[in-house]
């Protein structure tokens, strides 16, 4: 979960009808953004995603009727659950949520006390579980309460408390609490800070296989504590000299990125004396988990500030911040190693990438998001819109690219982001025009599920069906093809595919053909399916031989006609005869026949014939008949 920390607008907003939520436009943007609509809350969003795309996001109702939280799901079939309640009437705050693959979901929230509530997946939210000790966060830099959850339901939790029960009157009584428990009994352990030292700025991580990672900066430095899947919390490590003043967050430190396997980096801004300029300093933890001293990764004599860390599974460390040697505005990145010496690291700025404060992200500086997916994002906020910048993972120098979210002014609202290992990005934010409905986009990084359905064998210039089935959790599916391929792997030409996914084709060669079914998302991400198909040859038509003939009645027809006649029942015309007394009589006819009618000789067998004379029609008589009188 990745977060900002852009505080609430004081403008008053009007409360919308929930119906009105979902015929909402969707904002015109990048293709790589695609807005998401139909979100049944409302109010300022705050988001998170799971490992199997379904989205969370939780939004405060401190300006609408009931305050509290409202919580709902969005899962991979793109469908939205009923709005649940969280928390009392009274306003609400610094709202944050995280969720797993299992579908666990973690919500923390700060009414003047701080909150968290748990929904084990297929279950409703357990009862809300109040922080102990905790104080009203308004008074420190960063949301509090923060809360992440890993795949195996471990529950980790960080606030601002009172540091023992005798501070709370001082003006910065604030330290740093943390917790892990299970689904169903959230608080097992409660730890502070061994120093006891005042704790202003913290940031908490929880990757989903497993550890989770805290730091915070107070009166005595920066420190940080480490924890394995399945273990409490270690013990707490000072990174930093005692003594010296940091900045706290509004800033932009520190901040922590946490491995998979359990390694954590810190970053923070400091300085030997705590003056400025500011310089980025960075700490590793090896692989016992212990931090070595932070050192400096920025030139000394230039203001750099606001870094942002992601440590992905068997990759370098991705650093971002702001301040190039031209100027302090402009976003800079750069790959910490994972080993072996710190020092000053090669950075690569770009230029205008950031127009002060209208730049939104941690701390309103840098924001790295999908490391493991391949880029790393700033999201900015300017007068043409929200839009993001995105650099290549491991590739600082590689030119950004740079995309259009909502070309809609974002309001002065908090804006919240989260992303998968996979790439798969969510973002929450309100626009000007409309501050009390909230938008969504999402970055789809990953591609459609590709199923080919279609006969093992067909036969050869005869039709068959195939489907070319498709799912896409965020963006959906946007086009499907198939081609095919002959034992030789040359092409041939595959039909259209219909918007059901099915298509009918059909193959003239025998032969062992590949099929290959495609399918595309809004994102412009492909998959493929292919299986194998069997073309056999089409059986002949078996040809019938007659083995008798059927003579006709040949009597007073011509001889041409009945030798056509005599074809057509499989027979022949024989001897044709005509009597000396006929010789030169034309039109004769056939009179006699040397086999009868309805004989049935062998296929072929002659039918001689003798012609005479048509004979007269015969005379009809009638009676006549006289009136009577």
């Amino acid at each position: 979960m990745i977060r900002t920390i852009h505080k609430l607008s004081t403008a008053a907003a009007a409360v919308a009808a929930l119906s009105a939520l979902a015929a909402a436009p969707a904002a015109q943007a990048d293709q790589h953004w695609q807005a998401l609509t139909g979100i049944p809350i409302h109010g300022t969003p705050v988001v998170a995603i799971s490992e199997t795309q379904a989205i969370t996001v939780a939004a405060d109702q401190t300006r609408y009727e009931g305050g509290g939280v409202l919580v709902t799901t969005r899962s991979p079939d793109g469908s939205w659950s009923a709005p649940v309640h969280l928390g009392s009437s009274s306003d609400a705050w610094n709202v944050d949520v995280a969720t797993n693959a299992r579908g666990d979901v973690v919500v923390g929230w700060d009414d003047g006390t701080q909150h968290i509530a748990v929904r084990p997946a297929g279950q409703g939210f357990l009862p809300t579980v109040d922080l102990p000790d905790s104080v009203e966060s308004e008074n420190i830099n960063g949301p509090s309460p923060q809360v992440g959850v890993n795949d195996a339901g471990e529950v980790t939790t960080a606030w601002s408390a009172r540091a023992d029960a005798n501070d709370n009157q001082l003006p910065n009584p604030d330290a740093v609490r943390y917790t892990t428990g299970s689904l169903t009994a959230p608080v097992q352990t409660v730890h502070t800070s061994a120093d006891a030292s005042t704790g202003r700025a913290f940031e908490l991580r929880t990757a989903h296989q497993g550890p989770s990672a805290l730091v915070w900066s107070g009166d005595l430095g920066v420190s940080a504590v480490l924890r394995r899947a399945g273990e409490d919390f270690g013990a707490v490590q000072q990174i930093t000299p005692a003594g010296i003043a940091y900045t706290g967050p509004a800033v932009g430190g520190p901040v922590i990125a946490v491995r998979p396997d359990g390694r954590a980096a810190v970053a923070f801004e400091g300085s030997d004396d705590g003056s400025d300029p500011n310089r980025v300093e960075l700490s590793r933890s090896d692989a016992n988990g212990t931090f070595e001293p932070a050192a400096y990764v920025t030139p000394a004599g230039q203001d750099t500030q606001r870094p942002a860390l992601a440590w992905p599974a068997g990759s370098d460390i991705q650093v971002a911040w702001l301040g190039s040697a031209a100027s302090r505005d402009e976003a800079v990145t750069a790959v910490a190693p994972a080993d072996g010496p710190l020092g000053v690291l090669p950075e690569h700025a770009y230029d205008n990438a950031l127009d002060g404060s209208q730049t939104i992200a941690p701390h309103e500086g840098v924001q790295v998001l999908s490391a493991a997916g391949g880029t790393m994002t700033l999201f900015q906020r300017r007068d043409d819109g929200l839009r993001s910048v995105n650099w290549k993972l491991n590739d600082p120098t590689a030119q950004p690219a740079e995309y259009a979210i909502d070309p809609q002014p974002a309001a002065e609202n908090r804006v919240t982001a989260a992303s998968d290992d996979a790439g798969d990005v969510a973002v929450g934010w309100n626009t000007k025009e409309t501050p009390w409905l909230p938008a969504l986009s999402v970055w789809d990084a990953t591609p459609p599920a590709v199923t080919v359905t279609a006969p093992a064998t067909v036969t050869a210039g005869r039709p068959f069906l195939l489907t070319v089935g498709a799912t896409d959790a965020l963006s959906g599916v946007a086009s499907r093809a198939v081609t095919f391929a002959n034992a030789l792997g040359q092409p041939v030409a595959g039909p259209l595919v219909g918007a059901d996914g099915t298509a009918t084709a059909t193959l003239g060669q025998p032969g062992t053909y590949a099929l290959t079914g495609r399918a595309a998302d809004a994102g412009d991400n492909a998959a493929t399916a292919t299986r194998t198909i069997t073309v056999v040859a089409a059986p002949r038509t078996p040809v019938v031989v007659k083995s008798t003939c059927r003579v006709p009645s040949l009597r007073n027809h011509s001889v041409a006609y009945a030798r056509r006649l005599l074809t057509v029942w499989h027979c022949r015309l024989g001897r044709v005869t005509t009597p000396r007394r006929y010789k030169h009589v034309k039109g004769l006819v056939i009179r006699g026949q040397s086999r009868p009618a309805g004989q049935k000789p062998v296929v072929g067998a002659h039918v001689n014939v003798t012609l005479g004379v048509r004979p007269k029609p015969k005379a009809r008589h009638h009676k006549s008949h006289k009136k009577s009188r």
